[in-house]
């Protein structure tokens, strides 16, 4: 491990259109004790030619060339080959402000925390921005690593969720649990962090935004596919395994993560429409954490909105729950218009 150095891992695919000023943005930071590894993961445009063209001009700048495969295949290529201190994780289409190094190492260095989760700036096609959370005034605060686990799966906030928004301490990767993100599966970042959050000692939370996330067609986030609600599922049972033999305070976390994960992925698949092997998949799933659970009524971290949702399902009436959100959701919209 090298002292003071922070480590930044971008894994590129084909976005010659913005790998350009993800870079750009990095060098410009104002913290300049730096290792910056661009990990081209076989991509066919103009992308490796400009991390080659930028590697030239700041010896800072690594380039792996490697066969395509996938996110998580590209960002533990460049997490193996990381030497820094801490280590944080950009995609390459998206960028970050010129003091994210400096702050989010001095609020780390200030709590001595393993991880930093910070606030991001959604920004979209036509120039315009909105923050996540609200930024001001600025709040700053440390807590306990079980603590931000339990907040992960009672809140489901999306600044715990991702990846791009943290600080790491490197060696949370190489733990005894050897955490690394999953090959070949969709929404990877879900099946990691709970993990490095359970790892950490201490996590330090900032509702200052650093990283600029650029909203595009296309981007596996903003399309929930068949394949990409079969790997939510997926992950899901993967936590409730995880779990099995964890204090029982923590199996009942897991419990309400699993339980809100499956009315949320019925919302989204009512969204989509639900075709037989979604509809099986489902019931298939439901099963898996009915077998795997204390019971939702006795689970202290269930809520009155998850407990609701439960009944409603038992009773059989949740396809006319979902009628009547898409009745109200759109009355919200004429509204609004």
């Amino acid at each position: 491990m090298n002292q003071d150095l922070i480590s930044i891992v971008v894994p590129i695919y084909n976005v010659e259109s913005y790998v350009e000023q993800c870079i750009a943005s990095l060098t410009a930071q104002t913290y300049e004790r730096l290792e910056i590894i661009l990990v081209d993961d076989g991509s066919t445009d103009g992308s490796p030619a400009i991390c080659d063209a930028w590697a030239e001009k700041d010896p800072r700048i690594m380039v792996i060339h490697k066969q395509n495969g996938g996110l998580s295949d590209a960002r533990n290529t460049g997490i193996e080959a990381a030497h820094g201190e801490y280590l944080m994780l950009i995609d390459g289409d998206d960028y970050i402000l010129p003091m994210t190094c400096e702050r989010l190492r001095q609020i780390a260095h200030k709590f001595d925390a393993d991880i930093v989760i910070s606030n991001l700036i959604y920004v979209y096609p036509d120039g315009t921005h909105k923050y996540y959370r609200p930024e001001e005034p600025h709040q700053c605060m440390c807590c306990t690593g079980e603590e931000a686990f339990a907040e992960y799966f009672k809140t489901f906030r999306f600044d715990f969720m991702i990846a791009p928004t943290k600080f790491y301490r490197r060696e949370l990767f190489f733990s005894s649990e050897r955490i690394r993100f999953p090959f070949g599966r969709l929404g990877e970042d879900v099946y990691t962090n709970y993990r490095l959050l359970y790892e950490a000692n201490k996590v330090g939370v900032t509702s200052e935004a650093f990283y600029c996330y650029v909203q595009r067609s296309g981007s596996i986030t903003s399309n929930y596919t068949p394949r990409f609600i079969r790997d939510l599922i997926d992950c899901t049972k993967g936590y409730l395994e995880w779990g099995a033999d964890k204090p029982l305070h923590i199996q009942k976390l897991l419990e309400r993560g699993s339980f809100r994960d499956f009315f949320y992925l019925q919302w989204k698949i009512d969204d989509i429409g639900m075709n037989k092997e979604l509809r099986h998949d489902m019931d298939e799933f439901y099963l898996f954490i009915q077998s795997r659970t204390y019971g939702v009524l006795n689970n202290e971290y269930m809520g009155k909105s998850l407990r609701m949702k439960y009944l409603i399902y038992c009773l059989r009436l949740y396809p006319v729950f979902l009628f009547l959100r898409k009745v109200f959701v759109g009355i919200h919209k004429a509204l609004r218009h």
